[in-house]
């Protein structure tokens, strides 16, 4: 216990340990972290391991979803790396440790400080990547503020995958690999015997190629202006309900809905009906596939995946090089065609992400018709060609589903909502009076401790639950969630518990923000809702 005190293992939300030893540190580890600290442990010796593996005292320990174990059994083959790449995310990459365990410091200190270094390159990739694209928490609040005012006029994708009763129909997945370039002309083969869905950047090729996808697919809270082309607002959106603002606006009455997050919507039976993908990957293309796989359909298409560079540095069919990200080369993976391939930190993570995906879902096939770039094991990698002439068979109305979606509520329970959260967007004035009463009496805690009673300390007590509770509160933290997440990190830590003078001041200063906050977010609220 010594060891893992001086650790200080509840700080952080990632932790990569150098050896494994006979397993009692790491289940040490284990038994005495939070639920949501993950653990990453590469053991160099196999021979090590196999000396100290019992099968019936380790079997619950290596069965803990927590914990990662990677054994280098080959000294040609870098299995840690990948591993890595997808434990280190944006929202953990700040919040990483890494020990060698003491009887490995004298061996392997090169080896060891070698992966570190790999694994601040990393982080350092993770947070310089998602500052890039990082929009403030607000934004994504606002935007499903907004998707929740249009639920009469607009489907949710559980109507879709109604609609498609028949789950062996190809789903055919179109991203903007530089590969999609030599064959996007086949995609319209597949009219009406796959529903084709593009990811938004794909979407200006198609269009200017004279290829049209069943749906359009967007993710991000901003369209970077992907879908200017349709001017007269002819395609259908599957859209996340975080989704750009201005993309629901224009699409509205088209729009096809996925991942509204509870803790706006409270019990709303229409609402949970639509999945939430939680293993998504990251990217829209990882979303989708996940979203349809998890659904039950069978039949999954890849183009324009490469997940690499083409030969000629390239990142993205068309020459669109929009929101490129890192042009670093990290690692090079084993190609489609046999040979290797140059590829980058995010498209790794979507490379493994697609592999877990197609391990989960043994009983779907994933087919990999980009004919180019990485490799994603496990994948039936064929010509889209080919994919077509097996897979795209059957005749299935896709325009007439598409057009007789049932939007997700009825213009009466819609107005209900209205009026739950025009009722919310009021309440936040108490809520106001509310903080303000908890900083000032935590003020007294910090500058006259001797003097404040019991009763106001747990008024104090009581106020912190009162302001984050319910509905109301889960909208706040919502929107709120960038400075909320560091404040809700600290709180859980080992730190935390020793110093609560340290815990009131981030208390205070964490409250006053969210203060100043409340009015735009009421004024937002109004003006959709009032």
């Amino acid at each position: 216990m010594d060891y893992i005190n001086e650790t200080n293992i509840n700080n952080t939300l990632l932790y990569f340990v150098f050896g494994f030893g006979d397993g009692s540190i790491i289940q040490n580890f284990l038994n005495n972290s939070s639920s949501w600290v993950k653990f990453v442990v590469f053991e160099p010796d196999l021979t090590t391991f196999m000396q100290h593996y019992n099968e019936d005292e380790m079997a619950y320990m290596l069965s803990d979803g927590r914990l990662t174990l990677v054994i280098k059994e080959d000294e040609s083959k870098d299995e840690l790396t990948p591993i890595l790449n997808t434990a280190i995310q944006p929202y953990n990459a700040k919040h990483i440790k890494s020990i060698i365990l003491p009887e490995y410091s004298a061996k392997y200190a090169d080896e060891y400080n070698k992966i570190n270094n790999e694994l601040v390159k990393i982080a350092k990739e993770r947070i310089s990547s998602s500052a890039g694209m990082k929009l403030h928490a607000e934004v994504p609040c606002k935007n499903e503020l907004y998707a929740l005012s249009t639920l009469s006029d607009n489907a949710g994708c559980k109507a879709l995958f109604d609609g498609l009763e028949d789950k062996n129909i190809p789903i055919i997945i179109v991203a903007a690999g530089p590969s999609l370039d030599k064959n996007v002309f086949e995609l319209k083969r597949a009219y009406n015997k796959a529903l084709i869905i593009s990811v938004s950047r794909a979407a200006i090729l198609l269009n200017n190629k004279g290829i049209k996808a069943d749906l359009i697919a967007q993710l991000d809270p901003q369209s970077y202006g992907f879908l200017d082309f349709d001017e007269k607002n002819e395609n259908r959106i599957l859209i996340s309900s975080k989704g750009d603002i201005e993309v629901q606006k224009q699409y509205r009455g088209k729009c096809i809905y996925y991942d509204f997050s509870g803790d706006l919507t409270g019990n709303c039976p229409a609402l949970e009906e639509i999945p939430v993908i939680e293993e998504h990957g990251g990217s829209v293309a990882t979303y989708i596939c996940s979203l349809f796989l998890e659904s039950g359909f069978k039949n999954i298409i890849l183009v324009g995946q490469d997940l690499a560079f083409s030969e000629n540095n390239e990142t993205h069919a068309g020459g669109d090089s929009r929101i490129q990200g890192s042009t670093e080369v990290v690692a090079e993976v084993p190609g489609i065609n046999g040979n290797m391939v140059k590829t980058r930190h995010d498209w790794l993570a979507f490379i493994n992400c697609f592999e877990a995906f197609i391990k989960k879902y043994s009983d779907a096939t994933v087919i990999d018709a980009t004919e180019g770039g990485a490799l994603i094991h496990g994948s039936r990698v064929m010509t889209l060609s080919d994919a077509i002439d097996t897979y795209c068979t059957k005749e299935y109305p896709i325009y007439e589903i598409l057009n007789n979606l049932k939007p997700i509520q009825t213009v009466a329970e819609s107005n209900l909502l209205a009026d739950d959260m025009f009722k919310i967007a009021n309440s936040l004035s108490s809520i106001e009076d509310k903080i303000r009463e908890f900083i000032s009496i935590g003020q007294r805690l910090l500058n006259e401790k001797n003097s404040v009673s019991l009763s106001e300390k747990q008024r104090y007590d009581s106020l912190y639950y009162e302001v984050l509770q319910g509905k109301t509160g889960n909208i706040l933290i919502y929107y709120c969630e960038d400075f909320m997440q560091n404040y809700i990190n600290y709180a859980v830590s080992f730190e935390a518990s020793q110093n609560q003078d340290a815990k009131i001041k981030l208390e205070i200063e964490t409250f006053s923000k969210m203060l100043e906050k409340i009015p735009e977010l009421r004024d937002y609220m109004l003006s959709i809702y009032g």
